[in-house]
């Protein structure tokens, strides 16, 4: 389940901001050119957890405190925005959105564990200018073995090229 775990490192917003068509359908924004493209060595603090994100005798998808690490690929065009993990499982394979002129950017994405028993949707918003700055949540739902879960995790995210 440590793959459970981890998938959750990287998703703003609360409730409807995380519901799959929202996460899965966000707007690109006005950006131009591909500046805020290339790998970006990250880091993670977990800043809150809400809901059940326990499961099994003592297994937990969120830990208030943890800190992670790992590299993300960023890809700019023009105004979209897309955030995939290099080598890592600190995000969900694919964040899609939309970056504006000024840097800022929204992008979410969706995945599924165990066989589509768990739906996570994650997303990530801040600025990107020479650094990444950020916050980030994602929502895990589904049952594992006999447990429901529905977590909210929450992520202050800080990043360089």
């Amino acid at each position: 389940m440590r793959a459970l775990a981890l998938i959750l490192l990287l998703g703003c917003g609360g409730g409807g901001a995380l519901d799959p068509d929202v996460v899965t359908h966000l707007p690109d924004g006005d950006g131009a050119g591909k500046v805020a493209s290339g790998v970006y060595a990250i880091g993670l603090y977990t800043s809150g957890c809400q809901g059940r994100c326990s499961y099994g005798d003592s297994q937990s998808v969120c830990d208030i405190g943890q800190r992670h690490s790992g590299s993300l690929v960023i890809t700019q065009t023009g105004g979209h925005l897309r955030i995939e993990p290099e080598g890592s499982e600190l995000a969900l394979t694919r964040l899609d959105g939309g970056i504006w002129k000024d840097g800022r950017f929204d992008v979410g994405g969706l995945a599924t564990q165990l066989g589509g028993s768990v739906v996570i949707t994650a997303r990530a918003g801040g600025t990107l200018a020479g650094t990444l700055t950020g916050h980030a949540q994602a929502r895990a739902q589904g049952k594992v073995g006999g447990d429901e879960l529905d977590c909210i995790a929450s992520f202050d995210l800080t990043g360089s090229p």
